[in-house]
């Protein structure tokens, strides 16, 4: 009925939920829930860093090196909601603060990185 971090531990978990409408049809679904160890703080490959996560709005993002990539913004159905150019600087400050509350994910093709984002308010 529930999905608790806490017990199912950090690791990847496969969630599927069966249910039956009206008029009697029943149908499932899966999907797949990623658990981590929430520091505040995370890092994406050997030094590269996302925070604060959680975060109200406004996130630092710094690579070990410049880059010049495109940054995607998804939600967990794939929709994008933002693109930013990243180019020729190793941090970057993004407000997201007109984001609602919710997870979404950050995703460039230069660094080959898809890391979760929590905004709360």
């Amino acid at each position: 009925n529930t999905f608790n971090p806490s017990n199912a531990g950090v690791g990847e978990h496969e969630v599927t939920y069966t249910y039956t409408d009206v008029n009697g049809c029943t149908n499932d679904s899966s999907f797949y829930i990623t658990v981590v160890i929430c520091t505040g703080e995370n890092e994406i490959s050997n030094h590269t860093l996302i925070y604060p996560n959680p975060s109200r709005g406004i996130i630092d993002l710094s690579f070990s090196e410049p880059i010049t990539s495109i940054l995607n913004i998804s939600d967990a159905s794939g929709r994008i909601f933002r693109q930013l150019n990243l180019s020729g600087n190793s941090t970057f400050k993004l407000d997201l603060s007109d984001f609602p509350c919710g997870i979404y994910f950050l995703h460039t093709s230069e660094k080959h990185f898809k890391e979760k984002i929590v905004i709360v308010r």
